[in-house]
C-alpha cells in the first residue's frame, strides 16, 4: 500500500479494531420527493444501474414521513398507483449488500451473515456508497427527473454485545458504558431488563448523535445480546455529492469515536483496537 493511501486509509478509519462488534452499517440521505418519479422507475433503475451488483430486487413499505397526497387514492379502473410509496431493495447474491431507494430517500447498507460475517469497513462502503449514489442521480438525469435536495444525511452503526463474550449479566453495564455509573437504574446486581437512550449535539451542532442499548436475542442463533447502536444525523452543507460525502465522512467520525469513548478499554482489548 503506498504513503497516500495509508494516509487516506487512516483519515477513514480514525478508530479500528480486527474484530468489532458491528453486524450492520447504515449510509443514507433523505431528500425532498421526486417530482415525476413512479412505480416503473424502480425497476428501469435496476435494469439499468443496479442489477450488475445486486442480483435480487424487492418491494417493501417506505421509511420514515410519507407525504398523505400520496395515499389519496380513489378505488376504480382509473386509479393511477404510479406514485403509491413503496421501497425497493436491492440485494446482491449473500444478501449482505443492500441499497433501498424510495422517493424521497437513498440508503446503502451492509449487514452481516452467519455466512458472511466479516466487517466491511469504512473505507471500503463509503466508496461503493459513492459508486450507487452517482449511478442512482445519473439515471435520474438520464430520465430528466429532478436531482435529489437533500434534506438529511445519516450513518449508523450497530453492534451486538454477546452475552459470554463481552458481558455475562446485566449488571456490568455501567462496567461496559462507563457514562452509566453516574445514571440511576435502580440496583445494578438485581438488573435484569434496561435499555437507554442518549442523545449528543456535536460539531456545533452541525450532527446529532444518538446512542440506545437494549437488550435481546440474536436471531441468527438466540444467544443473549445487548445491542448498541449510534446514528449520527445532520445536513449536508450542499446539495452536490462532494458536500454529501463530506457530511457523511463527519458523521462516521462521529460514531466511531464516540463508539470508543463509550465503551469501556477492556472491550476495546477484545476487540482487538489497533
Amino acid at each position: 500500500m503506498s504513503d497516500t493511501q495509508q494516509r487516506a486509509t487512516a483519515n477513514l478509519r480514525p478508530v479500528d479494531f480486527d474484530d468489532p462488534p458491528v453486524v450492520e452499517t447504515v449510509l443514507g440521505v433523505s431528500f425532498a420527493p421526486i417530482r415525476g418519479w413512479t412505480l416503473l422507475h424502480f425497476g428501469l433503475l435496476w435494469a439499468a444501474k443496479f442489477r450488475a451488483h445486486y442480483s435480487i430486487a424487492d418491494i417493501r413499505a417506505p421509511k420514515g414521513p410519507i407525504d398523505p397526497s400520496d395515499l389519496g387514492f380513489s378505488v376504480g379502473d382509473d386509479a393511477d398507483l404510479g406514485t403509491f410509496p413503496v421501497r425497493c431493495r436491492y440485494m446482491n447474491d449473500s444478501r449482505t449488500e443492500l441499497v433501498h431507494v424510495q422517493r424521497n430517500g437513498f440508503v446503502r447498507h451492509w449487514r452481516a451473515t452467519p455466512q458472511v460475517p466479516d466487517y466491511q469497513h469504512y473505507d471500503i462502503f463509503r466508496p461503493l456508497f459513492e459508486r450507487d449514489w452517482r449511478a442512482f442521480t445519473e439515471f435520474l438525469v438520464e430520465e430528466r427527473l429532478p436531482s435529489p435536495e437533500p434534506w438529511r444525511a445519516q450513518v449508523t452503526y450497530i453492534n451486538h454485545f454477546v452475552r459470554g463474550r463481552e458481558w455475562q449479566s446485566l449488571s456490568e453495564l455501567p462496567k461496559l458504558f462507563p457514562v452509566l455509573a453516574n445514571s440511576k437504574f435502580g440496583e445494578w446486581q438485581d438488573l435484569k431488563l434496561s435499555s437507554f437512550s442518549l442523545g449528543y449535539e456535536l460539531a456545533g451542532g452541525a450532527v446529532r448523535l444518538q446512542i440506545e442499548g437494549q437488550p435481546g436475542l440474536r436471531k441468527s442463533d438466540g444467544k443473549e445480546i445487548i445491542q448498541l447502536s449510534l446514528s449520527a444525523t445532520g445536513t449536508p452543507s450542499g446539495s452536490d455529492t462532494a458536500a454529501l460525502l463530506e457530511w457523511l465522512d463527519i458523521g462516521h467520525r462521529a460514531v466511531v469515536v464516540n463508539f470508543r469513548d463509550f465503551t469501556a478499554p477492556k472491550l476495546h482489548e477484545i476487540w482487538r483496537i489497533k
